[in-house]
């Protein structure tokens, strides 16, 4: 009884403090790839205390965002990009993550074309990760994968029982289940995109924000940039003072951020890179207006 009344007055004074602007709340992901933006979390930039929380639908958190009950979302650039379309005060403040994605497989092979003729499972149709497989089996010419979609817990559900012989996993899972011995890391997604691409970076999460709000808090816009900044060049010691948000040892936790490409460019390197990927994946390419332009 005393807990749940406590708990109500904790949200009381959250909500009483959103009220009056002085905390300013992110959501993201539960992925190590938020790791930049997780640290962000209670750091007080000027009047502004910032509170990070985990959402489980990204959808949702993003139209929470353009309602205005929280002030930013961690999610994935296409998925942002698609969602503004129809929510024009939603903008693109920046890109930390380009690349968190490892092909894990149960086989007995040492490259991707060991897959020629097997079977692999990516989390949906279309998805970032769908478009850029699909691209590097057209660069190795394979014509013979068998594709299957489902989401990643239920895929290595499906490995185990061997009814799949790859999926494509993120971290820290991807190393968690390395690590145990349970499969193999056949390749990093970002290595073999470089080889089928030339280009390595590919964005994976973005943060995104309503326009109206960054236009009214310049000084803790460029706050929250200089901090991830910081943050995208430390992932190791934050892997480590944040292993309890994954319930994972740390010295998994830091071996896994070695897997990610934790990277900051500016804005006009950003869309120049955004624009590359999603010209090479089919993908709708947005303005240039979209990217805020807090420099």
């Amino acid at each position: 009884m005393y807990k749940k009344i406590f708990l109500t007055a904790i949200t009381l004074l959250l909500l009483q403090c959103k009220g009056n602007n002085k905390l300013v709340i992110i959501e993201v992901p539960r992925s190590l790839a938020s790791l930049p933006v997780l640290a962000l979390d209670h750091q007080q930039f000027g009047d502004k205390k910032i509170v990070v929380r985990f959402f489980s639908d990204h959808l949702a958190a993003l139209s929470g965002m353009a309602a205005g009950q929280t002030d930013f979302v961690l999610t994935g650039p296409q998925l942002g990009i698609s969602f503004a379309g129809r929510n024009p005060d939603v903008v693109h403040l920046a890109t930390p993550v380009w690349g968190d994605t490892s092909v894990i497989t149960r086989l007995d092979i040492d490259n991707i074309t060991g897959l020629e003729g097997k079977k692999i499972t990516l989390p949906f149709e279309n998805s970032p990760v769908d478009m850029q497989m699909r691209r590097i089996f057209k660069h190795y010419k394979m014509n013979g994968v068998k594709i299957d979609y489902m989401p990643f817990n239920k895929a290595i559900e499906l490995m185990e029982e061997e009814k799949t012989d790859a999926v494509c996993l993120p971290e820290p899972v991807a190393t968690k289940l390395v690590r145990e011995g349970k499969f193999k890391r056949l390749a990093l997604l970002a290595d073999e995109w470089e080889k089928a691409t030339g280009q390595k970076a590919a964005p994976e999460l973005s943060l995104f924000s309503r326009r109206s709000f960054l236009e009214k808090n310049p000084d803790a816009v460029i706050d929250i940039i200089k901090a991830l900044k910081r943050n995208t060049g430390n992932s190791a010691k934050l892997a480590e003072k944040h292993h309890k948000d994954f319930g994972i040892e740390s010295d998994i936790l830091r071996e896994a951020a070695g897997n990610i490409i934790f990277l900051l460019p500016g804005r006009n390197e950003t869309i120049r890179l955004h624009n590359r990927h999603l010209d090479l994946t089919a993908g709708k390419q947005a303005p240039d207006s979209f990217y805020y332009k807090y420099e």
